[in-house]
């Protein structure tokens, strides 16, 4: 399922408050969060991340030549976890969301179109960032 509610919502946005409410709107739903393999090594940083576990299935995309492995820090916490085969990428979000908080041109890491409207909707900028040129 995809949804907006993050996009609509005022202030900081968790995903595991998003979960809270989607579990509540669709009981007995099997969730699977997609997130990529860097994420996956910082998601002990991540809001009430035990309890994201227990409500998910962590579908994780991995880079080329290594498999995805959990952080020491998970220990000791159930977890579900998947590989997605997904062709090799020469960018990964960190390095996007790095770039743009630079003022950096993104366009020929993702694509034109992309680039634009992460630039109008101000995305990934860090405060006294100026928005990329059209």
């Amino acid at each position: 399922m995809l949804d907006d509610r993050e996009l609509r919502r005022q202030g900081p946005s968790y995903t595991v408050d998003s979960l809270r409410e989607l579990r509540a709107e669709h009981p007995g739903v099997e969730w699977t969060l997609i997130i990529g393999q860097d994420q996956l090594s910082r998601f002990d940083t991540w809001r009430d991340w035990p309890q994201l576990l227990q409500w998910v299935t962590l579908a994780v995309a991995g880079r080329a030549g290594s498999a995805p492995q959990a952080p020491a820090a998970l220990g000791g916490h159930p977890l579900r976890m998947q590989e997605l085969p997904l062709p090799e990428m020469p960018v990964s979000s960190t390095l996007l969301r790095q770039a743009v908080a630079r003022g950096e041109d993104i366009s020929p890491l993702a694509g034109s179109a992309v680039a634009r409207y992460i630039a109008q909707h101000h995305l990934y900028q860090s405060a006294g960032t100026e928005p990329a040129p059209d």
